[in-house]
């Protein structure tokens, strides 16, 4: 185990797992924390400078680096574009675990504060699932924790794409996607 992996359970043990998740099995793209629980999320570009965009946001397309568990700002996660300051989500690491049948994911948004709520999104072609829980400020981050959907929420056999989300009444931003199979 790598000292970074081993950071990441230590933390993860302190926070604890997501809640409950959520399927949407009409999904065809990882939805948005503004999109409503049951409908896919748009594929919309940010909204061009100086335009406020729809009531429900644009979304941002990740950057490049899949799989390098490097985030991007990604899009606000609700309201307008000039209403959140864009934040880096990266992802500590992204496992399917065997042992407890469940999607894995921690990771934490590249800024300090309270009132967050991280967000892991766990898609296939088959449809979408969720699991959220509330970020931990520390040091000199906003910590997710460890996020997991287990295997009866999961859409589809795998492999699955995984983000993780993170949304404040100040910030949002998403981590790069992250391809994760049964292996």
């Amino acid at each position: 185990m790598t000292g970074a992996a081993a950071l990441a359970l230590g933390l993860a043990a302190c926070v604890g797992g997501g809640s409950p998740t959520e399927v949407d099995p009409t999904a065809t793209t990882p939805p948005t924390a503004d999109a409503p629980s049951g409908s896919p999320a748009p594929s919309a570009a940010a909204p061009a400078p100086g335009e406020t965009g729809d009531a429900g946001g644009g979304a941002q397309a990740p950057s490049s680096g899949e799989g390098s568990g490097e985030g991007s700002g990604g899009g606000p996660a609700g309201g307008a574009a000039a209403d959140r300051t864009p934040v880096d989500v990266v992802t500590s690491y992204g496992l399917w675990d065997e042992a407890a049948q469940q999607v894995q994911v921690a990771g934490y948004a590249a800024r300090v504060e309270a009132g967050g709520t991280c967000t892991l999104v766990v898609s296939s072609a088959t449809g979408a699932a969720r699991s959220s829980a509330a970020a931990v400020p520390d040091a000199t981050t906003t910590s997710c924790g460890m996020l997991a959907v287990g295997v009866a929420d999961l859409p589809g056999a795998g492999p699955w794409q995984a983000v993780l989300q993170y949304d404040s009444p100040t910030s949002s931003g998403e981590s790069a996607p992250m391809t994760i199979g049964r292996e």
